[in-house]
């Protein structure tokens, strides 16, 4: 069980990486749509 207990704050902090990363594609995403579109 221990194992099952350490494995879940490394799952936490991929979430929250996936997280920021999707957040920082969505702001960036507009930007180059912008762009491209100019």
């Amino acid at each position: 069980m221990s194992q099952g207990r350490s494995a879940l704050p490394a799952l936490l902090e991929a979430a929250e990486r996936g997280a920021v990363t999707a957040r920082s594609v969505e702001v960036i995403e507009p930007d180059l749509e912008a762009v491209s579109c100019t």
